[in-house]
């Protein structure tokens, strides 16, 4: 995968990817990791 692609999206080393053909297109996404995405978000405690 080329460097530029891999910085611009924050993909490190582990990251899951998931790549798709849409309408002839090459769709490349970034799979959160479930754990890390719980903790990047706002608490819902009061």
């Amino acid at each position: 995968m080329p460097k530029a692609i891999v910085k611009a999206l924050g993909i490190r080393e582990g990251c899951k990817v998931l790549l798709r053909v849409s309408g002839g297109t090459l769709v490349l996404e970034v799979v959160r990791d479930p754990v890390e995405l719980a903790l990047s978000g706002r608490s819902l405690r009061r």
